[in-house]
C-alpha cells in the first residue's frame, strides 16, 4: 500500500507537466504576476529561492518545488532529477540536496523529497501516459 501511495505522490508531481513538456518548474516562475513588485524581487518566495539553488547546483533537468505549508514557507514538496545523481544511492542524493539547502533547512519544518535521475523521470512519465 505504501508503495502505491508513494507512486501516486510522484505521479501527482509528474502530472503538472505531462501535457506541456517533460520539464518541471515552479508555477510561480512561469507566470509574471501583476503584483510582482520590486520588494518581491528583493525577497522572493522561499520556493523560488529553493528552486534556484537546486537548479544552479544540481543542473536539474526536472524540478518541482511546492510550498505545502499554506504559504508560511515552512514545508515543501520537492521533486528533482539531476544527471549528478547517476550512480548514487538515494541516501547520497538526498545528502546532496540537504547540503545545498543547509541554510534554508534551519527554518524548514517539513520536507518531502523525491530525487531521481533524468532517465528514471522519463521512465515514470512514459508509465503515467
Amino acid at each position: 500500500m505504501q508503495g502505491k501511495l508513494y507512486f501516486a505522490g510522484i505521479r501527482s508531481l509528474l502530472h503538472v507537466s505531462m501535457n506541456t513538456s517533460t520539464k518541471f518548474t515552479s508555477p510561480i516562475l512561469n507566470v509574471k504576476s501583476s503584483f510582482y513588485s520590486t520588494e518581491t524581487e528583493k525577497n522572493p518566495p522561499r520556493e523560488v529561492l529553493i528552486h534556484n539553488l537546486l537548479k544552479e547546483h544540481l543542473d536539474a533537468t526536472h524540478l518541482r518545488v511546492v510550498d505545502v505549508s499554506g504559504g508560511c514557507g515552512a514545508s515543501f514538496q520537492i521533486l528533482v532529477a539531476s544527471p549528478k545523481f547517476n550512480g548514487l544511492s538515494m541516501v547520497k542524493q538526498h545528502r546532496m540536496v540537504y547540503d545545498i539547502l543547509q541554510k534554508e533547512m534551519k527554518t524548514i519544518h517539513g520536507l518531502s523529497l523525491h530525487t531521481k535521475t533524468p532517465q528514471q523521470i522519463e521512465q515514470e512519465l512514459q508509465k503515467a501516459q
